[in-house]
């Protein structure tokens, strides 16, 4: 019942992670989709979990589109540490993404809609080749 941003103020950055692994290995769900937050991929523990239980897709965008879509990032609640862009937390992440993908999907210039689409056929094919 905080926001982001709070928890992250609050806690700090270790304890945010620490909150955010012990939610994500709680999830209990069938046929659902799970968005999370992108420091997820901070935990070895709860990407296993995910894995475990269902495809991992990583919507792939540049940094470019995602700075652009993150807009101003004061008040969102981003896990950067003390000094760290967000460009360079992007570069951190994206060996992440890849490492713990079961299907890598690239975003840049579809609409939301013709994303979803693709991506439905690749968890298809995906679904069917497992």
């Amino acid at each position: 019942k905080r926001l982001l941003s709070d928890i992250i103020k609050e806690e700090g950055r270790e304890g945010f992670h620490k909150i955010e692994e012990e939610v994500n290995n709680s999830i209990k769900a069938i046929q659902t989709v799970i968005a999370t937050g992108g420091s997820a991929v901070y935990s070895e523990k709860a990407m296993n979990y995910f894995k475990s239980v269902g495809v991992i897709i990583y919507l792939k965008l540049t940094y470019e589109t995602l700075n652009e879509r993150l807009g101003d990032i004061t008040g969102r609640g981003i896990s950067l540490r003390e000094g760290q862009t967000v460009k360079e937390l992007y570069t951190e992440r994206i060996p992440l993404y890849e490492y713990y993908a079961d299907i890598i999907f690239d975003c840049e210039g579809l609409s939301v809609r013709d994303a979803v689409s693709a991506i439905s056929a690749l968890y298809t094919e995906h679904s069917e080749n497992c």
